[in-house]
């Protein structure tokens, strides 16, 4: 049996809270009617009654500490709203923020509040509360380390080489991916002149992609050793005619008959050889790897 979809799980979960807290509702009603409906002392006795009353009190109890639980109260959402709005007013005076409101989460028990500017495109984060206090701020990491800002220009990049890698045959319905290649595996030199050269609300330009790799992303029918080499020169050669200078290169295909995946590819593998020596003996099925920190796997499924 198949994992259900992830998009299936939130609301087949809700349905089974549902489905439960219209049983319990049930039983409270049955409880209390039978404790306060009116029979006679005959049917029943004012211990029964009593008992009934209490089973259904503590059921209410229940539902009221799940639904507390699982969706949060207003009462609480309220004030975590007015405590994010004071904690905002006090740290970020300066800041042109405005303050939405809190939206419960039941994983983690916590409120979150989106606060963002009004005039910086890269200035919006999350501020989390909890049992009455602020717990999580993601000001610092989000806006001050630019998470947001290298987001931002990893989209606005993927969205332009999507349209140019589709004039390449095969890779017309590609999906290619651009990232930041993880500052850790860059020498200390090019960490400083990325954090120099990204700057907040900065407009994307082609000069920051040599800290960027990307991975190329399509469907393909022939994986041979020649053909993936040839797609990932042509989206090579054409990306750096148009002014990429993408640090690494990566190519992904899933389908039917099989999977392929080469990720850390340089400009030199693909100059000096390394690259198709690599997809050969990967169509061997032998992952290979290169000195440079390339890899390459190629596998065929069974039909």
């Amino acid at each position: 049996m198949g994992r259900i979809p992830e998009v299936l799980i939130m609301p087949l979960f809700l349905s089974i809270i549902y489905t439960i807290l219209v049983g319990i509702g049930t039983a409270i009603g049955a409880l209390f009617g039978y404790a306060f409906g009116r029979e006679t002392k005959q049917t029943m006795s004012w211990i029964k009654k009593g008992i009934a009353g209490i089973l259904g009190i503590l059921l209410m109890w229940v539902v009221l500490w799940g639904a507390n639980d699982l969706l949060g109260n207003p009462i609480t959402a309220t004030l975590a709203t007015h405590k994010v709005k004071a904690y905002v007013a006090e740290k970020y005076p300066e800041l042109d923020l405005e303050v939405g409101k809190a939206s419960y989460n039941f994983k983690f028990k916590t409120y979150g509040v989106s606060v963002s500017s009004k005039t910086s495109i890269d200035t919006h984060f999350t501020i989390e509360y909890k049992k009455g206090r602020i717990k999580y701020d993601e000001y610092e990491s989000y806006v001050q380390g630019k998470f947001n800002t290298r987001r931002r220009l990893e989209e606005a990049c993927t969205k332009e080489v999507i349209s140019l890698l589709s004039k390449i045959p095969q890779l017309e319905n590609n999906t290619a991916m651009v990232n930041f290649v993880d500052p850790e595996r860059l020498e200390e030199s090019e960490r400083e002149a990325l954090e120099k050269n990204i700057v907040l609300d900065m407009p994307f330009n082609k000069e920051v992609t040599s800290s960027m790799l990307i991975s190329i992303r399509a469907e393909l029918k022939d994986i041979t050793p020649r053909n993936l080499e040839n797609i990932l020169k042509e989206s090579h050669s054409l990306l750096k005619r148009e002014g990429y200078e993408f640090k690494n290169y990566g190519l992904f295909s899933d389908t039917q008959e099989a999977l392929v995946m080469i990720d850390n590819v340089t400009s030199e593998d693909m100059a000096n050889g390394q690259l198709l020596k690599a997809l050969e003996e990967a169509n061997q099925n032998v992952n290979s790897e290169g000195s440079s920190g390339m890899s390459a796997m190629i596998r065929r499924k069974e039909k």
